[in-house]
C-alpha cells in the first residue's frame, strides 16, 4: 500500500511539473510573439521613415505583416480627391491578380456598394465576417460580396479628417480566421501607412516642405513607438469602443431626424399627390388673411376645384386609375399657376389654389380659364383615353374674411354654383351663394332621410299606342313630397342626388316600386303594359347595377320585356365604350332600351346604329314645333324614315294638342305621351286609365 501511495505521489508531482513546463512554454511563446511584434513594429516605423519608392514601401509592409498575421490577400487603394478616382497601388491576391492593371484611376462611383467603398465613405475601419456582410447588405450599405470572401478587414488611411485610401486584408479560407489582435494590429499599422502615404504624396507635390515634415513625422513616430504596448492597447480598445458608440448614436440621431422630418412633411402634405393638404392650406391661408386683414383692394383669391364626373371614372375604371388621374390633375394644376401660389388637395377629387398677390379680377379669370383648358385635355390612363373637366368656385379677400375656413366654405359654395350652371366653368362667390349652399346642404340631408324612409313617390305618365289608340304603358317619374316645401320638382332634387351619389339608391327604389306597380296592373287588366324608367350616368357606372335590376325583376315577377330603360345622348357620348357594353348586356337580358331626349343634344344619327337601341324618344321641343315650322316637320319625317329602316320604334313626348297628334299619326309614329293624354300622376289616379276605353284625345285625331 505504501508503494502505491508513493507511486501516486510521484505521478502527481510529474503532472505538476508538466503543467508548469507547459505554462512556461506558453509564456515563452508570448514573449517570443511580443518580441516578434515589437520588432515588426520597429521595422514598420523604419520603412515608414525611409525615403524609398511607395511600391517598395508597400512590399516591405506586406512582408512584415505576413510574419504577424495571415496576409496572403492584401491590397492598398489610394484615393485622389481632385480627380475623384481611386487606384489599387499594391495588391497580392491568392486567387486572381489579373485585374490590378484595370484598377488604376477608376472613378470613385464604381466603388459604390463595395466594402472598400463603405470604408472610404464612412472613414471608419470595418472588420467584417459573413454575418456582418449580410447585415450590411440588408441595410443597403453594400451590394453582393464575392462568394470567396470569408473575412474582410479594412482600415481607412486617414490623416486628420482627410481619407487618403484604404488598406485591406481578407481571407478566402474558413480555416484562416483573424483574431482580435490582428484587427488591432491592422488598425495600428494603418495609421502609420496613412502617415507614410500622406508624407510621400506631399513630397511629390512640394519636395522641400515634405522633407522637413517627413523628419518630424519620423521623429514623432519613433516617440510613439516607445510608448508602452499595454497603454497603446487600452487606448485602441477605448477608441474603438467610443467610435462604435458614436456610430450608433449618430445613426440613431439620423434616423430620428429623418423620422421627424417625414412626420412633419406627412402631417402637412397629401400622401397621394404630394401636394399641401387641408391643414397646410389652412395655415397658409390664415397667414395670408392676417397679413391682409385691413386691405380693401384685391390682394388674394382662393379657388376651390372639384372634378366633374370623377366618381363615375373612379367607379368604372377602378381606384388605381382614379388615383393616377388625380396625380395627373395635380401636376397640371401646378403647371397652370404662378411660382408662389399654393396648390393643395383637400381630399377625394377636391383641390384648392391660393393665389397671392393678384392685382385684378381679370388675372383671376385668366388663371381660371387656363386651368379649365388644361384639365379638359385628354388623359391617357393604362392606354385608355379619358376626359374630365372641373368646376371652380372663387372667392377673394374683398369679402372680408377673418378665418381660413370661412373662405374655403364660400369658395366651395361658389364651386357648387358652377356645377349647377353646367360644370366645366368658374363662378365667383357672392353672399347669396352662402345661403344657397345652406339650403342645398339641408336639401341633401332631407333627401337622405326621404330615401331612407321611402318618402320618394313614383308618378306615372301614360304612353299611348298611336296606331291602336290604346294605353301602351307608363313612364315612371320620381316626385318628392317634402314635409316643409311641399311637392318638389325633380329638377330640384335629382341634381343633388346625382352630385352626392344618392341617385343610385333613389333610382333602384323608383325601379322597384314601378315594376311592382306595373305587375299588379298587368294582373288586374290582363294586358301587357310596359314601364319606362330613366337611367343616370352614375347608375351606368355602378358595377352591380345589372344584378340589382335582375333581382328587382325577379322579386316583382315582371317580365324583362315589359321594362324599358331610358338613357340620354349625353350619357352615351360621355361613356361611349362602357355604354356599348352596358346596353348590350341589357339587350341580352331582353330589356328594351330607349334613347331619350333625341334632338336636344348632339342629335347624331350615327349613334342610332352604333348602340343596341330599340326605341328613340323624340324630345318635346321638336313635337311642339311641327305645327308651326315646316322644317321641324320635315326633320321628323326623315327621322321616321331612318328609324323605320333601322327597325327602331318612335315615341313622341310633349304632345299637347290635337293638331300635333294628328301629324304624328300621319307620320306613322308608334307611341306618344304628353299632357294631351295626361300629366304625371300618382298610381291611384293612373289606375283610372286602365279601364280599356279609348282616350278622348283620339276622338278626332285621325287625319283626313
Amino acid at each position: 500500500m505504501a508503494n502505491l501511495s508513493e507511486l501516486d505521489s510521484l505521478r502527481n508531482e510529474l503532472a505538476a511539473i508538466r503543467h508548469r513546463a507547459a505554462r512556461l512554454e506558453r509564456i515563452a511563446d508570448r514573449r517570443r510573439h511580443t518580441a516578434q511584434l515589437q520588432s515588426a513594429l520597429y521595422q514598420i516605423a523604419d520603412i515608414t521613415a525611409a525615403d524609398g519608392p511607395t511600391d517598395q514601401f508597400f512590399q516591405a509592409l506586406h512582408d512584415i505583416m505576413a510574419r504577424l498575421m495571415y496576409a496572403e490577400n492584401f491590397f492598398i487603394a489610394l484615393y485622389d480627391p481632385d480627380a475623384s478616382t481611386f487606384s489599387l497601388t499594391y495588391m497580392v491576391d491568392s486567387l486572381d491578380q489579373s485585374y490590378l492593371a484595370d484598377m488604376q484611376n477608376v472613378p470613385i462611383s464604381q466603388l459604390h456598394g463595395t466594402l472598400t467603398g463603405y470604408v472610404l465613405r464612412t472613414g471608419k475601419p470595418l472588420f467584417a465576417d459573413e454575418t456582418v456582410m449580410d447585415a450590411l447588405q440588408v441595410a443597403g450599405e453594400i451590394g453582393q460580396v464575392g462568394s470567396n470572401c470569408i473575412e474582410w478587414l479594412g482600415c481607412p488611411l486617414k490623416v486628420g479628417q482627410r481619407t487618403l485610401g484604404a488598406m485591406v486584408i481578407q481571407s478566402y479560407d474558413r480555416n484562416r480566421r483573424y483574431r482580435q489582435s490582428d484587427r488591432k494590429l491592422l488598425l495600428y499599422i494603418s495609421r502609420h501607412v496613412a502617415t507614410a502615404v500622406d508624407r510621400k504624396q506631399a513630397d511629390e507635390r512640394v519636395a522641400g516642405i515634405n522633407r522637413a515634415l517627413e523628419a518630424k513625422v519620423e521623429e514623432r513616430t519613433h516617440q510613439l513607438k516607445t510608448i508602452n504596448d499595454e497603454l497603446e492597447q487600452r487606448i485602441a480598445e477605448r477608441t474603438q469602443a467610443l467610435a462604435n458608440t458614436n456610430s450608433v448614436l449618430e445613426h440613431l440621431l439620423e434616423q430620428r431626424k429623418a423620422t421627424n422630418e417625414k412626420l412633419a412633411h406627412d402631417a402637412h402634405h397629401d400622401g397621394l399627390t404630394g401636394l399641401p393638404n387641408r391643414a397646410l392650406l389652412r395655415e397658409r391661408l390664415g397667414h395670408t388673411i392676417q397679413r391682409n386683414m385691413r386691405q380693401k383692394k384685391l390682394v388674394y383669391a382662393l379657388l376651390f376645384l372639384d372634378l366633374d364626373r370623377f366618381k363615375i371614372i373612379n367607379d368604372s375604371l377602378g381606384h388605381l386609375s382614379g388615383d393616377k388621374l388625380l396625380c395627373e390633375v395635380a401636376s397640371r394644376l401646378q403647371q397652370s399657376v404662378r411660382p408662389g401660389d399654393t396648390v393643395a388637395r383637400l381630399g377625394g377629387d377636391e383641390f384648392c389654389i391660393l393665389l397671392d398677390n393678384v392685382n385684378s379680377v381679370a388675372d383671376i379669370k385668366l388663371i381660371s380659364n387656363r386651368i379649365l383648358a388644361t384639365i379638359a385635355e385628354v388623359y391617357l390612363l393604362d392606354e385608355q383615353r379619358i376626359y374630365t373637366s372641373t368646376s371652380i368656385g372663387i372667392t377673394t379677400n374683398q369679402v372680408g374674411y377673418k378665418a381660413a375656413e370661412a373662405a374655403i366654405r364660400d369658395a366651395d359654395a361658389a364651386m357648387y354654383q358652377a356645377k349647377a350652371q353646367g360644370k366645366n366653368r368658374y363662378c365667383i362667390f357672392d353672399k347669396s351663394l352662402h345661403r344657397d349652399a345652406l339650403n342645398r346642404l339641408k336639401l341633401e340631408v332631407d333627401l337622405r332621410h326621404a330615401i331612407d324612409r321611402h318618402e320618394i313617390l313614383v308618378y306615372y305618365q301614360p304612353i299611348y299606342d298611336l296606331h291602336q289608340q290604346s294605353l301602351h304603358g307608363f313612364e315612371a317619374l320620381a316626385r318628392w313630397q317634402h314635409p316643409e316645401l311641399g311637392m318638389l320638382s325633380p329638377a330640384l332634387f335629382i341634381p343633388v342626388a346625382e352630385e352626392t351619389g344618392l341617385i343610385n339608391e333613389l333610382g333602384l327604389q323608383v325601379l322597384r316600386d314601378a315594376t311592382l306597380q306595373i305587375h299588379d296592373w298587368r294582373q288586374q287588366t290582363g294586358t301587357e303594359l310596359s314601364v319606362s324608367v330613366n337611367l343616370s350616368g352614375r347608375q351606368l357606372a355602378q358595377r352591380d347595377f345589372l344584378s340589382h335590376v335582375s333581382e328587382i325583376l325577379q322579386d316583382s315577377q315582371l317580365p324583362p320585356q315589359a321594362l324599358k330603360l331610358e338613357i340620354t345622348e349625353s350619357l352615351l357620348i360621355q361613356h361611349f365604350e362602357m355604354a356599348q357594353q352596358f346596353l348590350q348586356r341589357l339587350q341580352d337580358m331582353h330589356i328594351e332600351i330607349l334613347l331619350d331626349d333625341f334632338g336636344t343634344g348632339y342629335s347624331s344619327l350615327n349613334y342610332l346604329h352604333q348602340f343596341p337601341l330599340n326605341t328613340v324618344k323624340i324630345d318635346r321641343s321638336f313635337v311642339q314645333q311641327i305645327t308651326s315650322q315646316k322644317k321641324s316637320l320635315q326633320l321628323l319625317k326623315g327621322v321616321q324614315l331612318l328609324a323605320s329602316n333601322l327597325g327602331l320604334k318612335l315615341v313622341a313626348e310633349g304632345i299637347e294638342t290635337q293638331a300635333q297628334l294628328q301629324l304624328l299619326q300621319g307620320l306613322s309614329f308608334e307611341f306618344g305621351q304628353g299632357y294631351l293624354f295626361g300629366a304625371p300622376m300618382p298610381a291611384e289616379q293612373a289606375s283610372a286609365l286602365l279601364s280599356g276605353g279609348r282616350h278622348l284625345a283620339f276622338a278626332d285625331s285621325m287625319p283626313k
